[in-house]
């Protein structure tokens, strides 16, 4: 049929071969009037081409034999029609973005679809979309008829499509159809037959042009192959197409499809058979799925991670293969709306999308849910299940109907009735002894033959045989509970329960033999064992109120982990064990109540697995438990989420993990061994925003959209939802809420736009969730939007409210001003002078005040200054006067004296007389007391006269000594007082250092009192120049050396003689000095040690003597002004004083560290900047 095809083409259309096959109908069925013109003969051609090869693929069905599971059913898919999205019949393309947003490519564009809308997008002018492909970046390109370009986002939201091939060379314009679009990490491919165009991120693209002409191209993980039939097969490297070695084979043959094999391996599937790609080899590959390629046209192919292979075929419908080309599956027109499928493709949860020529499918090939419905023979709904012999059998309100295992068959297997005598079949009970149903007229027996009755005509509608008697059944019929037998091979009537009249619904005997029998509204029963099995043998019998037990209208009763459970809308409760008819049920309905707050949880049915698992039917719908309880624990769904509950009718589960479910709208069967859905996530997302017609959003997904600025006009909005959650969209639900306006969600909703109006202006985000079908929830989606102030909120506004209002208190303060001013105008003119008289009195006190207060200061201060002056002068001026008397009067004894050597005098009126030698001659006074001499007028004592000049001369000395103490005073203190006013130099430390140390040493030798001081100088010479006003800092070194020398000599005159007063040291300290080294040997060697050094910001000064040390106590005191511990007239305690001030002038710090007895340490720090 193939040959005959190839031929028919062949002389229709020269150079066509079957290879581009799937090309034909873009002519015929997508091309719109305003697409590129075609000669209407030239159509015509091609629609008649169309139409003979679509008629010869249907004239030789696929026959090959499908290894699908024999009971798999029915996928549950979603079939999108051209009158749903108002698109073209033929649809050619379909891929899922990054965002999980579906597009399709369509005979009138691109269809975008969220969950909810599809939405069309023009692409080239309103040509068709044929081919798609998605980049790295999340991008959609299209290939098109003489374009091809990619899709874009627009201020608004909306997408739109850009061409990117009008920068091709005009030459190279004329391409006609991209039939092929491929991305992978470089860039993107688009196939033509006549040229191939690669197109990099940056819209730069190169152009290959084949030796005869481009026939398909194949993406195998990154690596892109295509078909060149005048060279072959060919790999796409490093910017260019190189034949794969053996590839030269495909010049003739068309490859349909190249797949990867976990082997590393590629698959390759043609007309002529299946190939595989191992290295460098293409080597025949044997598959079953060959003879089924031989006589189908495949059209586009694409892998099913982890399984293997899916392919889309011109007239078969789509085929599933594993990986070794083995059919798994197929289905056509019982799935798809046309067994013409053009494309398919396999979404993130792993679910199957398919293009036909008449619309858009979605298969849940994942899924653990199929169906049996009317298309295979079940034409009611299923009210029970159960699989006996091997067979599995439905009953239904008017027939019993069986499984028939079609291995051979495509489609899915089908229900075949079985003759039967009666009417109303519902429960079914399976035994070693054949197969047993309920019907309107009693117990029949089922066989494939048909069915048969048992015993009387009774509206059975339960059977229960005991484990533990298997030879007897108990029958729950609409007029109570027979009993039956089984002897002789047969089941045998025996009776009906007497006392027992009520329809028993479900029906159970548990070990002790006690029957319990539930009712649709008449209670539950409980019937103890007879004694015996003799006719009249009465039983006990209770009945219990199922309103005042278990608050419920009907029961149901079962036995499941070898317990009795009554089954009722409020729940599972069990006999008491041991039984205890004052409290007959566990749990209590009242305690119940009370825990679960009234919100019992109804229970419908329930069914024991295979497995340990137990199949509870509820209000929620249908799951299993691990355990029975009352309340149910973590009812696990699963997949069957998706199934409302009041669908089912009976549960069948089976030990491989399938279990069937029995529903008003046929079979569910379900694979329990699936954990699907779990581990789904979707998200939802604001498709659209608008106020009445107006667009204000469009929708885009993820596009960095900016917040939408809105005016306060338009706050009155409607938000559009859509989700990237497929499967039974139709049960979707949507909640929002709005922060900053409406905090709380709202409740969930089928609608799929929530509407807000009159919104306030301020800045808000919009959140939209879904709950999917299995009640799983999205991650939200946002949206952020500004409601724009109104006018009369705005800046314009509220200046015009502002100087409205000024205006207002500006006419009134101007109208109280005309009223009042007058009077007013005296009474402030008042008020201002006595104010101003108030102030300039206070003026005058507060100047007074401060005058007053500034002489105190300067009196306070000079009284200070002056008393320290008038202490330290004091003692020296005493000494003056005290010595200016005694000279006074020593000057009129000698004048007396000379009077007398003269004949002037008096005799004995002078004053020694009269007084017996005033004059004293003393060691410390300085003068000396003669003896007194008895003179007379006659003789003339000149030794006396020169014994009180010497006294005078003596005085005359102390006087000077302490007038030069005076001048000392004076001098240091307008040293203190002028502080240096010389310029910052920089200054050779050390050099400095050196000579005034030298110099100290110097001055104390040339003076008063020398001693012999070993100089130690250790001076860095790393320390270089410091910023210095050398005539002053020279004084510091000055002065801190000669306190050191003052310091070594007083402990050297206090080792020489310990026992000598104060006094005498001072007069023999000379001499003793001169001696020192003869009387105390080595004990003491005076030394004075000099030294700096650098830091990483300063220079270290230190100045150290080994003399006596400072006491504690007077470490804080000798730096003030004033402060000595020197005796008489010796200092005048300003030196360090102003040494201190001219370090703190220079930014310095001093520093004293002594030990007393040891050393004293005097340190100076100095910036070096």
């Amino acid at each position: 049929m193939i040959k005959l095809t190839q031929f028919i083409v062949s002389f229709l259309n020269p150079g066509f071969s079957t290879g581009d096959l799937h090309q034909l109908p873009a002519d015929w069925l997508t091309r719109k009037s305003n697409a590129l013109p075609a000669p209407k003969s030239a159509s015509m051609i091609r629609i008649s081409i169309w139409l003979i090869i679509c008629i010869l693929l249907g004239i030789e069905p696929a026959t090959s034999q499908i290894k699908q599971h024999p009971e798999k059913g029915i996928y549950y898919h979603q079939q999108y029609l051209p009158s749903e999205f108002n698109g073209h019949n033929q649809s050619w393309s379909v891929l899922e973005n990054k965002d999980g947003l579906i597009y399709v490519g369509n005979g009138n564009g691109l269809m975008e679809y969220d969950g909810v809308q599809w939405r069309m997008i023009q692409v080239a002018g309103g040509q068709v979309a044929l081919s798609l492909a998605l980049s790295e970046d999340n991008r959609v390109y299209v290939g098109s008829v003489n374009d091809f370009g990619v899709i874009e986002t627009d201020s608004l939201g909306l997408a739109f499509y850009r061409s990117i091939s009008d920068s091709l060379p005009d030459n190279m314009k004329d391409f006609e159809d991209v039939w092929e679009t491929k991305a992978h990490s470089g860039g993107v491919l688009f196939r033509t037959r006549s040229a191939a165009f690669y197109v990099t991120p940056d819209d730069s693209i190169e152009i290959f042009q084949p030796v005869g002409q481009f026939e398909r191209v194949h993406k195998v993980g990154d690596t892109l192959y295509m078909i060149d039939k005048g060279t072959g097969l060919m790999k796409f490297g490093e910017n260019e197409f190189r034949l794969v070695p053996g590839g030269e084979q495909f010049t003739d043959l068309s490859i349909w499809y190249m797949g990867g094999r976990p082997d590393g391996s590629i698959f390759i599937a043609t007309r002529e058979g299946t190939f595989l790609l191992d290295g460098d080899a293409i080597e025949p590959f044997e598959t079953e799925v060959s003879s089924f390629l031989g006589n189908q046209l495949v059209y586009e192919g694409t892998e099913v991670g982890g399984t293997g292979y899916v392919f889309a075929t011109i007239a078969g419908g789509v085929v599933m293969t594993n990986y070794d080309g083995e059919i798994l599956d197929a289905f056509s027109s019982d799935v798809l709306t046309s067994p013409q499928a053009t494309n398919v493709f396999i979404d993130r949860f792993e679910n199957l999308w398919v293009t036909t020529t008449n619309g858009v499918n979605r298969v849940e090939i994942s899924s653990p849910l199929t169906y049996f419905d009317n298309t295979t023979g079940l034409i009611s709904a299923v009210l029970d299940v159960v699989r006996h012999d091997g067979t599995l059998f439905v009953s239904s309100s008017s027939e019993i109907r069986y499984l028939n295992e079609n291995d051979s068959a495509i489609n899915a297997p089908q229900f075949e009735s079985i003759p039967v005598t009666s009417s109303s079949y519902d429960v079914f009970e399976s035994t070693d002894r054949g197969l047993l149903v309920t019907s309107g007229f009693g117990m029949e027996e089922v066989t494939l033959s048909g069915t048969s009755p048992i015993g009387p005509e009774l509206e059975a509608q339960d059977i229960f045989i005991p484990e533990f008697d298997p030879d007897h059944l108990l029958l729950g019929h609409r007029g109570g509970l027979a009993l039956y037998r089984y002897e002789n091979g047969e089941w045998n009537f025996l009776r009906n329960l007497e006392g027992i009249t009520e329809q028993i619904y479900r029906v159970v005997q548990d070990s002790d033999s006690v029957i319990w029998a539930g009712t649709d509204f008449q209670g539950l029963i409980r019937i103890s064992p007879a004694q015996s099995e003799d006719e009249g043998e009465e039983r006990e019998i209770t009945r219990f109120d199922s309103e005042e037990f278990f608050d419920a209208r009907a029961t149901k009763v079962g036995i499941f982990d070898d317990n009795v459970w009554i089954i009722t809308n409020s729940g599972l409760f069990r006999p008491s064990d041991p039984w205890n008819p004052e409290q007959p049920f566990i749990p209590d309905i009242n305690d119940l109540k009370e825990e679960t707050d009234n919100s019992v949880q109804g229970v419908f049915n329930v069914t024991e697995g295979f497995d340990g698992r137990f199949w509870v039917l509820t209000d929620p719908g249908l799951g299993y438990v691990p355990e029975l309880s009352n309340p149910l624990d973590s009812l696990r769904r699963g997949a069957l989420g998706r199934i409302p509950s009041s669908n089912f009718d009976s549960v069948h589960p089976e030990e491989d993990g399938i279990v069937w479910i029995g529903s008003e709208n046929g079979l569910v069967r379900y694979d329990s061994n699936s954990d699907y859905p779990a581990g789904i996530s979707f998200d939802a997302f604001v498709r659209g925003v608008t106020h009445e017609n107006d667009l204000l959003f469009g929708g885009a997904v993820n596009s960095g959209f900016d917040e939408l600025s809105i005016p306060y006009q338009q706050n009155d909005l409607r938000f559009r939802f859509g989700t990237n959650f497929f499967e039974d969209e139709e049960n979707t639900l949507y909640q929002v809420r709005i922060t900053g306006f409406n905090e709380d969600w709202t409740s969930w909703s089928d609608e799929t736009f929530r509407d807000f109006t009159n919104i306030p202006h301020g800045s808000y985000t919009l959140e939209v969730r879904a709950l999917n079908t299995y009640g799983n929830i999205s991650t939200p989606g946002t949206f952020s939007f500004e409601i724009l102030p109104p006018w009369w909120f705005s800046w314009w506004a509220y200046i015009s409210y502002f100087l409205i209002f000024a205006g207002l208190v500006f006419a009134a303060d101007r109208f109280q001003r005309k009223r009042l001013i007058k009077k007013e105008r005296e009474r402030s003119r008042e008020k201002e002078l006595a104010q101003a008289r108030e102030i300039e009195k206070a003026y005058e006190d507060l100047k007074a005040a401060q005058d007053q207060l500034i002489q105190q200061e300067k009196l306070a201060s000079l009284g200070q200054l002056t008393a320290g002056i008038a202490h330290e002068i004091k003692n020296p001026l005493n000494f003056v006067n005290n010595f200016s008397e005694v000279s006074i009067e020593m000057v009129e004894e000698a004048r007396d004296e000379v009077r007398r050597g003269t004949g002037d005098g008096r005799p004995g009126d002078s004053k020694r007389e009269k007084n017996n030698s005033p004059l004293t001659k003393g060691d410390k006074g300085g003068c000396s007391s003669p003896q007194k001499q008895e003179v007379s007028n006659d003789d003339y004592d000149s030794g006396l006269i020169l014994e009180i000049l010497d006294d005078i001369e003596a005085n005359l000395k102390k006087i000077h000594e302490h007038g030069s103490r005076a001048d000392s005073i004076v001098k240091s203190m307008l040293q203190h007082s002028r502080g240096g006013s010389g310029k910052m130099e920089s200054t050779d430390l050390n050099a400095l250092i050196k000579e005034y140390v030298n110099l100290a040493f110097h001055g104390m030798r040339a003076g008063k009192d020398p001693i012999n001081v070993d100089i130690d100088l250790q001076l860095d010479e790393s320390v270089g120049e410091v910023p210095l006003v050398a005539e002053d800092f020279s004084r510091v070194i000055l002065n801190v050396c000669n306190n050191a020398f003052d310091a070594m000599r007083e402990k050297l005159s206090a080792q020489s003689n310990s026992v000598s007063r104060a006094s005498e040291q001072a007069k023999a300290r000379t001499e003793q000095s001169r001696s020192v080294k003869s009387e105390m040997g080595e004990d003491f060697s005076p030394t004075l040690y000099a030294r700096t050094k650098l830091t990483n910001e300063s220079v270290i000064i230190e100045i150290e003597d080994n003399g006596p040390g400072i006491p504690d106590e007077m470490k804080d005191k000798i730096l003030q002004p004033f402060y000595t511990t020197k005796k008489g007239t010796q200092g005048t305690g300003l030196g360090l004083s102003i040494t201190n001030d001219i370090v703190k002038a220079h930014g310095g710090e001093l520093a004293i560290e002594s030990r007393e007895g040891e050393f004293t340490r005097f340190s100076i720090q100095l910036n070096r900047k």
